[in-house]
């Protein structure tokens, strides 16, 4: 898209409402089972172990398959159509659940309605991707997640209300009060949410699709998504498995945390959807805003792994309020844990995607966040709110109250969780926190020289010899693909070095590229190192050794600073901020 085009601005943020709208409804239908658990098992006589299958697996299996082949789909096809309609469809599942008489029933239902949702967060985070540069990325998108608390807490709200008016008001309504006062009560909970999505799909059809050439034949292979992620597997692989880990910890939360109050304390389904409700909205809503707003402010800095970072510092608060929920002695106790615990979730959760989005091409990001998606919901659907229905059916008694068998989850899940999310911390922070860890435990221990021979040419102070000046690209026209860096490389140090390669999110591959005179003719090539002699300096410059971007997601414009991340044979990685010039 055209960095001038007048999506950005006020434009971008009435597509960031809307797509808020879309969020928060999908997850009214997708969390009002939760409120719904004790009258469904009485009318279909069902056990926690299949309830917990219709909050996890049910909707998991085809949310989390379909998220892939719908997101290479959002990569190619107008986005705004291809929400409206998943809006629909989701809501007519929704609404067909108040129409379940058996297991069977309402089980292909949710079928139904996690297929539709599937369709929602690749295009949406792509499109938003699009709408907000760079730098400006976090809090729009941290916003769009608010919908994940807004339409949590808005099922339980909602749902109590909902519950109320179908024991109370439902029979006084016309033409339809007879039908509806037939229905139990959790029905027409359903055929109301349902009905709730129609009009937000219609509004979504107001957006404009801000790409213009969108064609069901373009867009790159799936094969290139996979490169993609072989290529940073270092920095995906951790990310992923911390993803799906405390994707478990939130699901169960979400499917069980109320029946803590319903079934361990005693509380009605009405009172807790008013009483947990407005503390998920509000604590979570506050999380998402300030979590958006902290990465923006480091990344502001130049804190390349800002987004990570935020994410970090919530998940160190959330994993342990979600194992103290088991610790509360009431359930004004409990509400005090859940208000720490929605909020630092929606911290850490706010910009997980745009972990994702920052480090992959604009033509991938639609199937990067399916995958995404697919991996953590595969396992965290599935696997967290069933463990704690079948850890209470278990029999053992220490596992019978639910708040328990919650907190079993949480430490199984949680704390694996958070250790992989500092391995990726680590693996996307300008300074390898590692080295640091190193330095103190051979300070504590005394183990200074036998850690030093061991690590031999990649010692710190090798690391510390390179010196980068001059850093600058050539601003490209929009609608080229390429662009070209340089840079001047000092190495201060006594051993030589070598420039090995190159990587950043704004395109989908940098290579080290040389331009000669061979007969006559000007001819580029590729080198795969390009070495750097101990006191030598070394200029990358126009005519030259320089790096050649490919597969840019945006046009490189005049004065904008892209961050490009160089990798050497000794000095191990250093990100560098590139400043967009005129050609010299």
């Amino acid at each position: 898209m055209h960095p001038d085009t007048p999506w950005r601005g006020l434009g971008g943020w009435f597509a960031v409402g809307v797509l808020l709208a879309a969020y928060t409804v999908s997850f009214l239908d997708r969390q009002l089972l939760t409120l719904l658990v004790q009258p469904i098992k009485a009318d279909l006589g069902l056990s926690d172990t299949q309830i917990g299958i219709l909050q996890g697996p049910a909707f998991a299996l085809f949310y989390a398959t379909m998220g892939l082949p719908l997101g290479w789909l959002a990569d190619r096809v107008n986005r705004v159509h291809l929400m409206a309609v998943a809006i629909a469809f989701w809501s007519l599942m929704t609404f067909l659940c108040g129409f379940a008489t058996d297991y069977t029933h309402l089980l292909l239902a949710r079928f139904g309605v996690g297929f539709g949702e599937a369709a929602l967060v690749p295009a949406a985070v792509s499109l938003l991707a699009e709408l907000f540069k760079p730098e400006r990325r976090a809090l729009p998108v941290s916003v769009f997640t608010c919908g994940l608390a807004v339409g949590s807490g808005l099922a339980l709200m909602l749902g109590g209300s909902f519950i109320a008016f179908a024991e109370q008001g439902a029979a006084e309504l016309p033409l339809v009060g007879e039908f509806l006062a037939a229905q139990s009560p959790w029905q027409v909970v359903f055929i109301l949410a349902g009905l709730t999505g129609l009009p937000v799909a219609l509004v979504m059809l107001c957006l404009a699709e801000p790409r213009t050439d969108v064609v069901v034949t373009s867009g790159p292979p799936l094969s290139a998504v996979w490169q993609h992620l072989r290529g940073q597997r270092d920095y995906f692989q951790p990310l992923l498995l911390s993803m799906a880990a405390l994707f478990v910890v939130t699901t169960s939360l979400s499917a069980w945390l109320p029946s803590v109050l319903i079934r361990d304390f005693g509380w009605t389904a009405i009172a807790t959807g008013g009483a947990l409700g407005p503390v998920i909205l509000f604590g979570a809503l506050i999380g998402n805003l300030a979590g958006g707003t902290a990465a923006t402010w480091l990344a502001a800095r130049g804190r390349t792994e800002a987004t990570l970072l935020t994410m970090f510092i919530g998940a160190s608060v959330m994993v342990p309020a979600a194992i103290l929920t088991s610790a509360a002695a009431s359930p004004e106790w409990l509400l005090g844990i859940a208000a720490v615990l929605y909020l630092a979730m929606a911290a850490t959760f706010g910009v997980a995607s745009l972990a994702f989005v920052e480090v992959t091409p604009a033509q991938l990001r639609g199937q990067i966040v399916a995958i995404y998606l697919l991996f953590a919901n595969l396992l965290g659907l599935m696997l967290g709110p069933t463990a704690v229905g079948v850890f209470t059916d278990s029999g053992i008694p220490l596992l019978a109250p639910v708040g328990h068998a919650l907190a079993l989850v949480m430490v199984l899940a949680g704390l694996p969780g958070l250790w992989w999310l500092w391995r990726a911390l680590q693996r996307r922070a300008a300074v390898t926190v590692g080295v640091a860890m190193l330095g103190v435990v051979m300070v504590l221990g005394g183990w200074t020289a036998p850690v030093a021979s061991a690590a031999g040419e990649a010692s710190p102070s090798a690391r510390a010899t390179l010196e980068i000046r001059e850093p600058w690209l050539r601003s490209s026209p929009p609608g080229v693909p390429v662009g070209a860096g340089y840079l001047t490389i000092i190495n201060r140090g006594t051993a030589a070095d070598e420039l090995l390669g190159a990587a950043t999110p704004r395109a989908l591959m940098v290579q080290v590229h040389e331009t000669r005179m061979e007969q006559g003719v000007m001819r580029m090539r590729e080198l795969e190192r390009l070495a750097i002699a101990a006191g030598a300096q070394i200029a990358l410059a126009p005519g030259g050794a320089h790096l050649m971007l490919t597969g840019l997601n945006e046009s490189l414009r005049v004065g904008e600073k892209v961050p490009i991340t160089l990798r050497f044979a000794r000095g191990g990685e250093k990100t560098v901020i590139f400043e967009v010039r005129e050609p010299r």
